[in-house]
C-alpha cells in the first residue's frame, strides 16, 4: 500500500498542502467508525440470503501477507481483509448462516457446517487440463467426468421446458452416471487418483444446482465480485 508519508508528500507538493502521517491515520480511524453500522447491515443481509458466494484473493498490509475475501449474494456483496485465509473467516462472517455457501476448492471451507455448492467449472477447467496431459489410456476418465458435468449443466438449463417428472428422473441419472464414474474409475495413474478422491469427497455439493434452481452450477459470481479488487490491488497497491 501507499505510506501516509508518500500521501502527505503527494498533497505538500501537488496541493500545497500539509497534511501529517498522524492526520490521514485519524481521519481513517472517524471513517472506520462511521462506516461500521453499514457494515454490520450488510452482515446481517448476507446472513439472511439463500445462496452466498465466497472467494478470495492476495493482499497486503504493507508488508505483510493477507487476504481479500468476497461473500457475495445477488443483492449484498461484502470485501473482508484479513491476515488469515482459515476458516475462522467465513465462520466469523456467515455466523448462523443456514442457505447454501457457493464455493471452489479451498479446503478451508470443508470444515464449515452449512450446506454447499462446489463449482463445477474449476472441475471441468481441471478435468480439461487432465485430458490433456494424461497418458492417452487414462484420458477418458476425464473426458466422461467432463461431458457429466457439461450435460448436468444443459439440464439445469433446460429446467423450466421440461416436465417436472421428466426433470426428476433425468436428474436421477445424472447422479447416477456421477456414482458410476467414481466406483469405476481406476486409481493407479496419481493424477487421476487425486481426481476421483476430489470428487468423491466432496459427492454431495457438486450437483446440488440441479435440485435447487436458485443454486447456480459455478462460483463465476464471486470471481466477478472480485475482480474489481484485483484490478484496485495492480492500480494502488492493495
Amino acid at each position: 500500500g501507499v505510506p501516509y508519508r508518500k500521501i502527505g508528500d503527494f498533497f505538500e507538493t501537488y496541493c500545497d498542502l500539509h497534511v501529517a502521517p498522524a492526520t490521514l491515520v485519524r481521519a481513517e480511524q472517524r471513517l472506520t467508525e462511521l462506516a461500521k453500522p453499514t457494515y454490520e447491515l450488510l452482515v446481517e443481509a448476507l446472513r439472511l440470503c439463500h445462496v452466498v458466494h465466497a472467494g478470495e484473493t492476495g493482499w497486503r498490509i504493507g508488508r505483510v501477507n493477507a487476504w481479500l475475501w468476497v461473500f457475495s449474494s445477488q443483492e449484498t456483496t461484502l470485501y473482508v481483509i484479513r491476515r488469515s485465509r482459515g476458516h475462522e473467516v467465513p465462520q466469523e462472517i456467515l455466523g448462523a448462516f443456514d442457505g447454501y455457501l457457493i464455493v471452489d476448492g479451498l479446503k478451508s471451507y470443508d470444515v464449515l457446517d452449512v450446506a454447499k455448492g462446489r463449482c463445477n467449472g474449476h472441475l471441468l477447467r481441471r478435468c480439461k487440463e487432465l485430458e490433456q496431459t494424461l497418458p492417452k489410456a487414462q484420458q477418458k476418465w476425464a473426458v466422461q467426468l467432463k461431458e457429466l458435468l457439461q450435460d448436468a449443466i444443459a439440464l439445469a438449463q433446460q429446467r423450466a421446458e421440461l416436465a417436472a417428472e421428466v426433470y426428476a428422473k433425468r436428474v436421477e441419472k445424472i447422479e447416477d452416471r456421477l456414482d458410476a464414474w467414481i466406483d469405476a474409475v481406476p486409481t493407479k495413474d496419481a493424477d487421476v487418483k487425486r481426481l476421483v478422491m476430489h470428487v468423491a469427497s466432496h459427492r454431495g455439493e457438486w450437483l446440488v444446482f440441479l435440485h435447487d434452481a436458485e443454486v447456480p452450477a459455478t462460483n463465476n459470481h464471486a470471481e466477478r465480485m472480485i475482480r474489481p479488487a484485483v484490478i484496485t490491488r495492480k492500480v494502488g497497491g492493495c
